[in-house]
């Protein structure tokens, strides 16, 4: 009986740590994303009144969302990538004359990795509709959406 149970947590453990490690990437080059970013929040009828680049630091990875740096085949090439490395873009929405909703995008490893929507309880249906037309554009990528009052 016992052996069984330690053999049941052990196959446990290693399943847990293959899920880790070899879940798929969602993540979206730089280059094809930005453009269809922009389409996507141009298209439910939101404009971009500012667009700043932040520090990774400041939008970290949701708990559900590891990153795992990729392994390169060969050893002896050089990457040039165009993006940001690890960091972040700021950008302020807005649709009509409502108040600008913060939209952030997080690049690791010259990829866009999840993009976070934070917004006012008040504008948490201009939001959600900000959600729903960027997962129309990327579906399966991780974009968060976070109401609060400030």
């Amino acid at each position: 009986m016992k052996r069984t149970v330690i053999i049941l947590l052990a196959v446990s453990i290693l399943g847990l740590a293959a899920a880790y490690f070899f879940q798929p990437d969602t993540s979206i080059d730089y280059a094809s994303f930005q453009s269809r970013f922009a389409t996507a929040f141009r298209r439910a009828d939101f404009h971009a009144v500012e667009v700043a680049s932040c520090s990774g630091d400041q939008i970290p990875f949701p708990w559900t969302l590891r990153p795992q740096r990729r392994a390169s085949t060969r050893d002896s090439h050089i990457d040039f990538a165009v993006g940001f490395p690890d960091s972040a873009e700021h950008y302020k929405l807005v649709i009509d004359d409502s108040p600008p909703l913060d939209c952030f995008v997080r690049y690791f490893d010259s990829r866009a990795a999840f993009i976070a929507i934070r917004a006012r309880s008040s504008q948490a249906s201009v939001a959600r509709a900000l959600r729903s037309a960027l997962a129309q554009e990327f579906p399966g990528f991780t974009i968060t959406l976070t109401t609060n009052d400030a």
